[in-house]
């Protein structure tokens, strides 16, 4: 199952997609037709209806004006809300995400869960669906300067410059202490290059729990400079010369 996500540029959009949904559902979704309800988007699977809507409301002066309000909150000007603030619906219309964010978008996805990347006050979060679980579980609250896909099954983020990597749970895999760099900060085969924001730092490998495994030029000299393997086990690498008698114009010499 793979989710996707379409964007809403007005309500003529949004009322082509849930008649669209309408054919497919066993109820129509009449709650979609709510005058102070607006849809910004909407992220749903390829196969089913699971369908995650993000959306704001508005709330009126009248409205608020019949909200109890107590103590040193009682004489206190009422004003409307506007819907610029985002939450998200499931597909019978029930809020599973208060409207307090200024920015949800579809960010990451496993077999069984899609990860909504949050925004709120310039910072940034993670929330978690798990398919037709109706239910929203907060793994990072919206306090990082970004957040990032880091590689198997791992996210990286950013604090006061810096980038630090966390799992999908929400479990903290290093703290924000290295550079922040598309060379660094991503797992492939295990492993990810990493390197401290200091001046003499080096770069080197870190495993998912943290761990350090290897410094980078460990690694390279292990790498074959050819279009072969990446590893040559019979000792020292011969020289590519020696296989044209060491003259370099047999190079292109295909005979």
């Amino acid at each position: 199952m793979e989710y996707r996500e379409v964007i809403f540029n007005n309500r003529a959009e949004v009322f082509d997609f849930i008649k669209g949904l309408n054919e497919k559902s066993i109820s129509p979704l009449e709650w979609a037709q709510r005058d102070n309800l607006y849809l910004y988007s909407c992220i749903f699977p390829d196969i089913t209806i699971d369908c995650l809507f993000v959306y704001g409301k508005t709330i009126t002066p009248t409205q608020i004006e019949n909200m109890s309000k107590i103590g040193i909150f009682a004489n206190l000007k009422t004003y409307g809300s506007s819907k610029r603030f985002k939450g998200l619906l499931n597909i019978k219309g029930e809020t599973i995400l208060d409207t307090s964010y200024d920015e949800l978008s579809l960010f990451y996805q496993t077999e069984d869960s899609v990860f909504i990347k949050t925004k709120k006050k310039g910072l940034f979060g993670i929330v978690s669906y798990r398919h037709l679980s109706n239910k929203v579980d907060v793994i990072i609250p919206p306090k990082y300067e970004d957040i990032f896909d880091a590689g198997e099954f791992t996210f990286g983020f950013v604090e006061n410059g810096l980038a630090g990597l966390i799992s999908l749970s929400g479990k903290l895999i290093t703290e924000a202490k290295y550079k922040v760099s598309s060379a660094y900060n991503h797992f492939f085969d295990g492993k990810a290059l990493v390197c401290k924001d200091s001046k003499f730092a080096v770069a080197h490998y870190i495993n998912h729990y943290g761990e350090f495994v290897a410094w980078e030029e460990d690694c390279q000299d292990n790498v074959f400079s050819g279009n072969g393997t990446g590893y040559y086990p019979y000792g020292e690498l011969p020289d590519a010369l020696d296989a044209y008698e060491g003259d370099e114009s047999n190079y292109w010499n295909t005979d």
